[in-house]
């Protein structure tokens, strides 16, 4: 992204790589999108805070009220939380991909003890999570590879592969049928292919 870019009307980037070729905003509201988003969309008056911190607080939450409201902030948000959407998403299929193709022979040596982590490579080590355990002798700290059936699970759900199942409530809190919605079902080398990942 060159300057005349990240730097639009003079503003220089608040949060780099978010999509500032969006950004039509003055630097303090655009900062209070930001905030508004990454504190969930619920603390309005927090967010104009971070954004106006000389403000009062019985003021910033009129005049966070009033900046909602605003067209332009009222695109903006949305085009922040794509763009939030856009970057897990790349992650989230990321780590599932790495799962479903790591060989975990390969963690193991001859012997089939676990390799030390400096043999590991950097693809492998992204999904080892850890856990640390209190007892009586101390806190251990154990090392876990989440499965391939957790991962395949997930991947399926995301991509539609399997059939959800939905029940509704009736009148009265009352129990209805459960209906079935189904979904366009793909093989996992098409799934890839859509997200580019059929090279990884």
């Amino acid at each position: 992204m060159n300057d005349a870019t990240s730097q639009l009307s003079g503003q220089q980037p608040l949060f780099k790589g978010m999509g500032y070729e969006a950004i039509t905003l003055k630097a303090q509201m655009e900062r209070f999108c930001q905030k508004f988003v990454l504190q969930g969309c619920c603390n309005a008056k927090q967010a104009y805070m971070s954004a106006y911190p000389d403000v009062k607080p019985v003021s910033a939450e009129v005049n966070a009220s009033r900046l909602l409201r605003n067209a332009k902030v009222r695109i903006r948000i949305p085009q922040i939380q794509a763009e939030w959407r856009r970057r897990l998403e790349s992650k989230v299929l990321s780590y599932h991909d790495n799962v479903l193709s790591i060989n975990r022979r390969d963690l193991l040596d001859d012997v089939g003890r676990c390799k030390p982590l400096d043999q590991w490579r950097e693809d492998e080590l992204s999904i080892l999570e850890f856990e640390q355990v209190s007892s009586k002798y101390g806190v251990r700290t154990l090392l876990k590879i989440p499965t391939r059936h957790q991962s395949a699970v997930e991947l399926a759900r995301i991509a539609g592969m399997h059939t959800d199942k939905v029940e509704l409530t009736g009148k009265d809190g009352g129990p209805m049928a459960i209906e079935a919605t189904e979904r366009p079902q793909l093989s996992r080398e098409e799934w890839l292919a859509i997200h580019g990942l059929n090279g990884a």
